[in-house]
């Protein structure tokens, strides 16, 4: 599987020299790469777009989830340029979905072992063939579950770096995976954050989730990479922006009870929410679904 990886890996490094050739406009409407500690960084993505992370370590390389249509080309050309040459050994999976999972088949043929959660794991299994496989194969890839799963906590130790993939429960879906560098203080979240946009809750528990914000928001943290919205630097603007998720929770499911106990139904408990004050934050498509995954939280039935 090594020397198959070489082969793809000659491959890949064509497509990033092509892509650090592109015109600076393109690349800045692609999004960025930020360097957020020695050898850690993010792929930073426009808009609401997921973001990446790779960790350069002595003994190879770390990759945090990957979208096979809008990151990979932008992952393997960080890798190329910041990598030194290292192979990739593992890709985390932070949770069960096409822009986390979508590269899984490509990072196998370089040789990498994947690894997630049981819980992340479990998700996948339920969910991947009907919702991704026909998706990734149109898109040129595979589903590919993870090699490795773990329960709670696994260290995965690059050398020069160690990065721990903690599950957090059950948030944004049942098996949120963070990636978490204690020593460079860099948090990897998935979609437990979205900065800027608003949330989708489909699968998730918001109760919950805002249980797992609290946890985080303990955690010694000076950059956050969000699953969707930009890069946060600073430890002052990380609590910034899970307090901004823990609030719009609270302010979301404390009016849709409201309306509730005036009678109302769903439908109009859509048209009565109050969003002006997140009129600035991007995925507006993901809000009527959150009215009613939270209606449904608090035992509204039907519409």
């Amino acid at each position: 599987m090594r020397s198959k990886g070489w082969c793809v890996w000659a491959v890949v490094l064509a497509g990033a020299l092509a892509l650090a050739g592109a015109p600076a406009q393109a690349a800045e409407k692609a999004g960025k790469t930020v360097r957020l500690a020695e050898g850690v960084f993010a792929w930073d993505s426009p808009g609401p777009d997921v973001n990446n992370g790779v960790v350069v370590g002595s003994r190879g390389i770390f990759v945090y989830n990957c979208d096979l249509g809008k990151t990979y080309k932008h992952l393997t050309a960080v890798i190329q340029k910041e990598g030194q040459g290292r192979a990739v050994r593992f890709l985390g999976n932070g949770h069960a979905a096409g822009d986390d999972i979508g590269c899984n088949g490509q990072f196998e043929d370089m040789g990498a072992t994947i690894v997630s959660s049981q819980a992340m794991y479990d998700d996948l299994v339920e969910k991947g063939p009907k919702r991704y496989k026909e998706r990734l194969e149109k898109a040129g890839g595979r589903l590919v579950y993870p090699h490795v799963s773990f329960k709670d906590r696994l260290v995965l130790d690059l050398g020069s770096h160690k990065v721990h993939m903690i599950y957090m429960g059950h948030g944004h879906t049942a098996g949120d995976t963070v990636a978490y560098l204690p020593k460079e203080k860099v948090l990897f979240s998935t979609d437990l954050l979205f900065v800027d946009n608003h949330p989708t809750i489909t699968d998730g528990n918001t109760a919950n989730w805002q249980k797992i914000l609290a946890t985080l928001r303990a955690w010694e943290v000076e950059a956050l990479v969000p699953g969707h919205g930009p890069v946060v630097q600073g430890r002052e603007n990380v609590l910034k922006a899970i307090d901004a998720l823990d609030a719009y929770f609270t302010d979301l499911r404390g009016q849709i009870k409201a309306l509730m106990a005036q009678g109302k139904k769903l439908a109009e408990i859509r048209k009565a929410v109050d969003v002006k004050k997140y009129a600035s934050w991007g995925r507006k498509n993901t809000l009527e679904g959150t009215v009613k995954k939270i209606y449904a939280e608090l035992g509204g039935r039907g519409e």
